[in-house]
C-alpha cells in the first residue's frame, strides 16, 4: 500500500511550522504510519486543495489523500487515522476530551502565542503572499498587525498563563492526559513547534527554563516533532 500523502503550508522554504498541519504530521508520527508530504504556499492551497478535496469547503491544509480517501481538517483526520489504525490510539476512549483541550490550548495558549509571532511570520512570507496575509489577518484581528504584536511582553504572560495549567497536570502524569501520549499533547506540541521554529530564543527561555515538567514532557514527545515517524 503506498504512503499517504499529506499536504502541508509553506512559509518560506519547506519545512513544518504550522501547528494546525503540524497536528496530522504527529499523529502520523505517533501512529508510525509511512507518509509523503507536498508543501503549498499560501496561494497554492487555495489553488490545489479545492481540486483536491472536491467539496466546496474553504480551502485549507492540512489535508491527507489515504490511497484516495481524502480528508480535511486536522480533528477529522486524527478521527480517521484512530479509526481506520486504531494502535496506538490518540484519544484512549475520550475524544471529548482531547477535543476540549483543543479548544482550551488555542484560547489560552495558541492565540497569545499567534499574537506573539505574527509579524515574524509575516516578515518571512514570500514578498508577494504578505499583502493578502496583512490584509486577510487585519481583517480577521480588526487592527493592524503590528497593533496586535506590540505587547510582546504580555503576550508572553498570556502564554504563559496557559503554559502554567499544563505544568501542573504534568506534574503528575508523563502527558498531558495520562500515562500515554494522545491527541492533547499533538496539539500542545504543535504550538510549541511553531514558537520554536519562529522564535527558537523564546521557546527556550520562556518555555522550557520555565516549566521543568513541561521541559521534560517536550524531551519524551520531541521525536515525534520531526519530517517522519521515529525509527525507534
Amino acid at each position: 500500500m503506498a504512503p499517504i500523502h499529506f499536504y502541508d503550508l509553506k512559509l518560506d522554504k519547506d519545512e513544518h511550522w504550522s501547528p494546525n498541519p503540524a497536528k496530522t504530521r504527529f499523529a502520523l508520527n505517533v501512529k508510525g504510519i509511512p507518509y509523503d508530504t507536498t508543501f503549498l504556499s499560501f496561494f497554492e492551497i487555495h489553488k490545489q486543495i479545492p481540486e483536491i478535496t472536491k467539496t466546496g469547503e474553504r480551502p485549507t491544509v492540512p489535508v491527507i489523500n489515504d490511497n484516495g480517501k481524502v480528508i480535511q481538517d486536522s480533528w477529522k483526520i486524527a478521527q480517521y487515522l484512530d479509526e481506520k489504525y486504531p494502535e496506538p490510539s490518540l484519544f484512549h476512549g475520550n475524544p471529548g476530551l482531547h477535543q476540549f483541550f483543543l479548544n482550551w490550548s488555542f484560547t489560552n495558549i495558541g492565540r497569545h502565542t499567534f499574537l506573539l509571532l505574527i509579524l515574524d511570520l509575516y516578515e518571512r512570507l514570500p514578498k508577494d503572499i504578505q499583502p493578502w496575509f496583512r490584509e486577510t489577518r487585519e481583517q480577521f484581528l480588526g487592527v493592524t498587525l503590528e497593533e496586535a504584536a506590540k505587547d510582546q511582553a504580555g503576550h508572553i504572560a498570556n502564554m504563559k498563563t496557559g503554559l502554567e495549567s499544563v505544568e501542573a497536570v504534568l506534574a503528575d502524569n508523563d502527558y498531558i492526559t495520562g500515562p500515554k501520549i494522545g491527541f492533547a499533547d499533538i496539539v500542545l506540541m504543535g504550538v510549541l513547534q511553531m514558537l520554536q521554529a519562529t522564535r527558537a530564543e523564546v521557546f527556550q527561555k520562556e518555555v522550557l527554563d520555565s516549566f521543568k515538567n513541561i521541559n521534560a514532557w517536550w524531551g519524551r514527545v520531541e521525536k515525534y516533532t520531526k519530517d517522519k515517524p521515529p525509527t525507534a
